[in-house]
C-alpha cells in the first residue's frame, strides 16, 4: 500500500493541492503527478480515496525507481540500477525516471542515472525532456549536467517551447544562461509565433531580455501580424521594457501590419502610465489603425476614461473620424459610456456629426435605449430632428427597438426646439 500511495493524486484539488503541475495548468481528469509519503498521510488518503480512484492509481505504470527518484532516495536509486531495472521505463504519460529527479532538481540522482546510461533526450506525452523540467524548475546544476550528458538543449514540446522557454517563464536566469552557453537558439518560435525574447518582453523582465540580447537574441522580432517587441510591451503595460526597447533602437512610432503603434496598443487595454510615458518620449497623437480609428477613439469605445482625459489633455483632436465617419463621441454614444461621452462634450466635441451609414451618436443611443446617454445629449444640445438616409430621426431607432417612453422623449424633444 505505501508503494501505492505514494504514486500519484488523481482527482484535481484534492486535499487543497494546486490545480497547476509541473507542465502547466492540469487538464481534467489527468494526473499530476506529486509524491506524497504514505507515512503519514496513508489514513487521510484512504479515507478521502474511493476504491476506483486508488484502482487507477496503481494503473498509472510507476515503477521503483520513479517513485525513488520522487522520493529522492539516492540510495535507493543505486540499489535499484544496481539490480539491472529498466532505466528508461515510463508510466502512462510517458515520464521516466530522470523526469522526476530533473523536476525535484535532485542532482546527485539525475547523475546517478545519467552515468548508468538514462536517455537524456526521452519527451513525455507532452513532449517535455528532462531538460525542459530542469530548466523550468530553475535547477541550473541539474541543467549543465545534461547538457554535458548530450540534451538537445533546443527540442519543443507540445506547444513548441523549448528549454530556453522554459527558463525564461520561472526567471531561471542561470538556467538561462547555462542553454545560451551551450548554444540554445534563441530565435525558436512556440506555437503562438514566440521567441523566447518577446515572451522575456512581454514578461516585463528586464534582466532576463538583456541576457537573450547579449547572447544574440534578434531584438527585431516580429509576430505574425508584425506586433513588435516595443508593442507587445506597450500592449501589456511593460512601461520601463517600452523604455528599454527605446534606449536599444526601437523606434517609437513603428507599426504592425494593421498599423498599431505602441501608443495605440497601449490604449485599448488602458495601459494609462505606459500610455503617459509614450506621450512624454514623443508618440504620435494622430497615429490611426487601419480603419481610422486613433486612440481617443479606442479609449472611448473600451471606457478608459483616464485614458481619454489624457489624451484631450494633450490636444489629441477630439473629432477625428474614422474610416467608416464614426468619432470618439459616436463611440461612446454607441457603447453606452456615459462618463467617456461627457468628458468629451465637456472636451467640445461635435454632437450632430453622422457617420458614413448617416447616423449620429444620438440615434445610435436611442436605438439601444440608453436613457442616460440620450439625456446628456440632448441636455448637451444634440439636434433629435436630424433624418440618416432614410429620412428617419433618432425617435425613430428608439420606436423600432420597443424603447417608447425613449421615442416619447425623442418627439417632446423634436417639438421643443
Amino acid at each position: 500500500m505505501n508503494t501505492l500511495l505514494s504514486t500519484y493524486i488523481i482527482a484535481v484539488g484534492l486535499l487543497g493541492f494546486p490545480q497547476t503541475g509541473p507542465t502547466g495548468p492540469l487538464p481534467k481528469k489527468n494526473p499530476f503527478h506529486v509524491y506524497i509519503p504514505a507515512d503519514s498521510l496513508q489514513e487521510l488518503l484512504l479515507q478521502s480515496l474511493s476504491p476506483t480512484t486508488i484502482k487507477e492509481m496503481a494503473q498509472q505504470g510507476s515503477t521503483e525507481l520513479m517513485l525513488a527518484a520522487m522520493d529522492r532516495n539516492l540510495d535507493k536509486v543505486r540499489e535499484l540500477l544496481i539490480s539491472g531495472v529498466e532505466i528508461d521505463a515510463a508510466d502512462d504519460l510517458g515520464w521516466t525516471a530522470l523526469m522526476f529527479a530533473a523536476q525535484s532538481g535532485d542532482t546527485d540522482i539525475g547523475r546517478a542515472l545519467l552515468e548508468a546510461g538514462a536517455n537524456v533526450n526521452t519527451q513525455n506525452k507532452k513532449g517535455y525532456s528532462a531538460i525542459m523540467h530542469a530548466a523550468q524548475g530553475g535547477f541550473p546544476e541539474f541543467v549543465r549536467a545534461l547538457v554535458e550528458a548530450g540534451a538537445d538543449i533546443d527540442a519543443r514540446n507540445s506547444l513548441g517551447n523549448t528549454a530556453l522557454i522554459q527558463a525564461r517563464g520561472g526567471n531561471h536566469r542561470e538556467a538561462a544562461k547555462i542553454l545560451l552557453e551551450a548554444g540554445a537558439d534563441t530565435e525558436i518560435s512556440n506555437l503562438k509565433g514566440n521567441t523566447v525574447f518577446l515572451l522575456a518582453v512581454m514578461d516585463g523582465n528586464i534582466p532576463m531580455a538583456q541576457l537573450l540580447l547579449e547572447h544574440g537574441a534578434d531584438h527585431k522580432a516580429r509576430l505574425a501580424d508584425g506586433f513588435s517587441a516595443l508593442l507587445l510591451a506597450a500592449e501589456k503595460g511593460k512601461k520601463e521594457m517600452c523604455r528599454f526597447l527605446l534606449e536599444r533602437g526601437a523606434k517609437l512610432d513603428e507599426k504592425s501590419k494593421k498599423n498599431t503603434t505602441a501608443l495605440l496598443a497601449a490604449t485599448k487595454p488602458g495601459r494609462i502610465e505606459t500610455i503617459r510615458f509614450l506621450v512624454s518620449a514623443g508618440a504620435k497623437l494622430d497615429a490611426c489603425l487601419k480603419d481610422g480609428f486613433n486612440a481617443l477613439m479606442l479609449a472611448a469605445e473600451f471606457n478608459m476614461l483616464e485614458t481619454v482625459r489624457f489624451l484631450i489633455e494633450q490636444g489629441i483632436k477630439v473629432n477625428h473620424r474614422s474610416k467608416s465617419g464614426h468619432t470618439a463621441l459616436i463611440m461612446a454614444a454607441h457603447k453606452g459610456h456615459a462618463e467617456v461621452l461627457n468628458a468629451l462634450i465637456e472636451a467640445g466635441a461635435e454632437l450632430d456629426i453622422k457617420a458614413k451609414n448617416s447616423q449620429t451618436a444620438l440615434m445610435l443611443a436611442a436605438g439601444s435605449g440608453n436613457d442616460v446617454i440620450v439625456r446628456a445629449l440632448l441636455d448637451a444640445g444634440a439636434d433629435p430632428g436630424i433624418k440618416d438616409l432614410n429620412r428617419n430621426t433618432a425617435r425613430y431607432y428608439a420606436s423600432i427597438a420597443g424603447h417608447f417612453s425613449l421615442a416619447k422623449l425623442l418627439e417632446q424633444a423634436e417639438q421643443s426646439r
